[in-house]
């Protein structure tokens, strides 16, 4: 896949060459997630993370975390994978995993997002 995705809206796949089948095979053990967040229903996501892990006798054997709209380069971001694999899933785990991602000396804006806005405080937002 890394050498697939060269870009945001770009792939490998030459001017002269058509795209006609993926394969991806199935892996047992596996798991994932994606949120995003958006405006209106069907909106472009403002921003959106999608997850994956796939686990053996309760270690996570291999995970990948992937963001859009936050960068150019954020569809599969390397130092996570490598924090989660082999690892016991916890939430130390996760807190580490997200340290890797954050940039040093950058703290998010105290806002509240757009799906927030008429929630009641300390709601955590949509699940």
């Amino acid at each position: 896949m890394h050498a697939f995705h060269v870009g945001p809206y770009e792939t490998a796949v030459a001017n002269n060459e058509m795209l006609t089948e993926i394969r991806i095979p199935l892996r047992p053990g596996g798991g994932s997630a994606y949120q995003k967040v958006e405006r209106r229903a069907g909106d472009w996501a403002v921003v959106s993370a999608g997850a994956a892990v796939w686990m053996d006798a309760g270690i996570i054997v291999d995970g990948r975390v992937g963001l859009a709209a936050v960068g150019p380069d954020t569809t599969s971001i390397q130092p996570v994978a490598e924090a989660l694999a082999g690892a016991a899933p916890n939430e130390d785990l996760y807190q580490r995993a997200t340290a890797l991602r954050k940039p040093t000396g950058v703290e998010p804006l105290p806002i509240r997002p757009i799906w927030s806005q008429n929630l009641p405080d300390g709601h955590c937002g949509p699940r």
